[in-house]
């Protein structure tokens, strides 16, 4: 997309399959949907497809991307917009020049059959700690470390017993002494390789080419290592039988000769058999498109995949994810102002948050994993827009609410965000109006919260670690906060409508043990009770940029 002018456009679409959209700035990477995007799919009032409000540049390549909430369904469907001037729309095509791992990605294939990925990728809990971990995910690492235990001690003790000339004086011994030692290194591998995925997947900001070689590496020499020792285990069950046809005849000095040569050549000829390869995949007509040089192998293809190993080589093209046959573009004179009345859900810009609690009508999280329980029936008053509703918070009747599902959020080995939208009626009565806290103890750094403080400023505090801010927030109006802990750093930085309002050092860490969010108090403390609308609140597991907050706050 190409505009004229700078200026805010509305886009939107037409059809009966429930479409949604992204829109990316300069570039569009199919295998990591995150990486440049500008605005999120925004829901209208009446559930249609979606709309966007959003603020283009001259000069600058926006890609709008338009897919449908199932796989494998098409059809026709249209493009308006709306703006001070037309937005030119034309084909796009990417090609990759790179070679990396994406996260969400329709279909995808491998060469060396099923994976510890396949296994585990839908189990693990991104950007959580172990013991946070689902009930399969613990007693896989359980059991990988008993194989890994029992295994050892085997595969030393064979080591050590096939040390002796006389049991190698035929190729047997020399079998059997190999297959000790690949087995262990298969399991070394093994342990290695689900800590591997484990890790990587718990973490996503590891580096891309961490995945990478480890894709390229651990997985072949893991199978390099399984086939191996599976061969050798042939070749001990040929030679018995040969010896049981042969007899006194049988020549031990041509059995340990051939053995050698054999274990020598094994490991190059079972390696060909375990290249990780991979396919480019073609959203719009759900295909499996595979690359020039592995065009003759079978696809084995997963729809849907949350998580997905996937290895990309140079010089590979994607095709179109635009399909002009089947789309039809249209111009339409509404007025900015009518479209913008009917977004009742907003994205923040940048990087995505983890949880977001949008409040309207329920407490739930908009990703259906941290929803709430109400304290004291709660009630929802309008909110920012006509359309929108926010959660309202009356201190005079110890209203709270609680976020009680698990696994709880352990912030004391993480840097993290929140905002919120607030519109407060009380905030300079001298006491502390909490937003969004989680104290499991009143000792030390300790309890974690976010609230307007006794003088009527920002506050962010970890107990007996504090950081206040220098303006008062305004009453009876919305404002955006936004608190930002960098435990990297060792700073807290408050911002109040996308400005930074203070930002302080030598801040953490924090110590509290993870337990359940509160929302507008903290009963351990008392009566500290917020007053007044809550529109939205977003919880980022890392620091958010100034320009993502003043991205944010433009949002609106």
């Amino acid at each position: 997309m190409y505009v004229e002018e700078t200026g805010y456009y509305a886009l939107s679409s037409d059809s009966s399959m429930d479409t949604f959209g992204d829109i990316y700035e300069d570039d569009f990477n199919p295998m990591n949907p995150f990486e440049n995007l500008l605005s999120q799919d925004y829901r209208s009032c009446s559930y249609e497809d979606f709309k966007f409000i959003v603020y283009l540049h001259t000069g600058t390549k926006y890609i709008l991307v338009v897919t449908t909430s199932s796989p494998n369904i098409t059809g026709n469907f249209s493009i308006l917009t709306s703006g001070s001037t037309n937005i030119t729309l034309n084909p796009y095509t990417h090609v990759l020049t790179n070679c990396f791992i994406g996260q969400k990605c329709q279909f995808y294939k491998k060469s060396i059959g099923i994976i510890l990925d396949d296994i585990l990728r839908d189990e693990i809990r991104s950007n959580m700690t172990l013991s946070d971990q689902t009930i399969l995910v613990k007693s896989n690492a359980v059991l990988t470390m008993i194989m890994f235990v029992g295994g050892l001690i085997n595969s030393i003790l064979s080591i050590i017993t096939f040390q002796s000339k006389d049991l190698r004086q035929v190729g047997c011994g020399i079998y059997l002494l190999a297959s000790s030692i690949t087995s262990f290194l298969t399991i070394s591998m093994l342990a290695v390789k689900f800590w591997f995925v484990v890790v990587t997947q718990m973490n996503l900001s590891i580096r891309v080419s961490v995945l990478r070689d480890g894709c390229v590496s651990i997985e072949p020499f893991l199978k390099l290592c399984f086939y191996v020792d599976a061969w050798l285990n042939a070749c001990v069950a040929v030679e018995r039988a040969i010896l049981v046809l042969k007899g006194i005849k049988f020549n031990k000095q041509n059995s340990q000769r051939i053995a050698r040569w054999i274990i020598l050549i094994l490991p190059f000829s079972c390696l060909a058999q375990t290249q990780c390869l991979a396919a480019s995949f073609h959203k719009s007509t759900s295909t499996c498109e595979l690359f020039a040089n592995v065009s003759n192998l079978t696809e084995n293809m997963l729809p849907d995949a949350d998580i997905t190993t996937m290895i990309v080589q140079d010089k590979t093209r994607i095709p179109q994810v635009f399909e002009p046959e089947a789309t039809t573009i249209q111009t339409s004179t509404a007025s900015l102002s009518t479209i913008s009345a009917c977004i009742n859900m907003t994205t923040p810009a940048g990087r995505a948050p983890t949880i977001g609690w949008d409040f309207e009508g329920n407490i739930n999280d908009r990703f259906l994993i941290y929803n709430g329980t109400d304290g004291n029936k709660s009630t929802y008053a309008l909110g920012r827009t006509s359309c929108r509703k926010c959660l309202n918070l009356t201190s005079s009747l110890n209203q709270s609410v609680y976020i009680n599902a698990t696994p709880y959020i352990d912030l004391r080995n993480i840097s993290f965000s929140v905002e919120a939208w607030i519109k407060p009626t009380i905030v300079t009565d001298g006491i502390e109006h909490v937003i969004l806290a989680q104290c499991g103890s009143l000792y030390g750094y300790s309890c974690m919260r976010t609230s307007i403080g006794n003088l009527g400023s920002m506050s962010f505090l970890f107990r007996s670690d504090t950081q206040t801010g220098l303006h008062n927030v305004s009453i009876n109006v919305w404002s955006h906060l936004a608190y930002v802990y960098n435990k990297t750093a060792g700073t807290m930085s408050l911002y109040l409508n996308g400005t930074l309002d203070t930002s302080g050092g030598s801040h953490g860490p924090y110590y509290g043990s993870p337990t359940f969010f509160q929302f507008g108090n903290i009963d351990m403390i008392g009566s500290i009770y917020y007053d007044g609308c809550i529109d939205d609140i977003f919880f980022y597991p890392f620091a958010r940029t100034a320009s993502e907050i003043a991205a944010t706050f433009a949002l609106g």
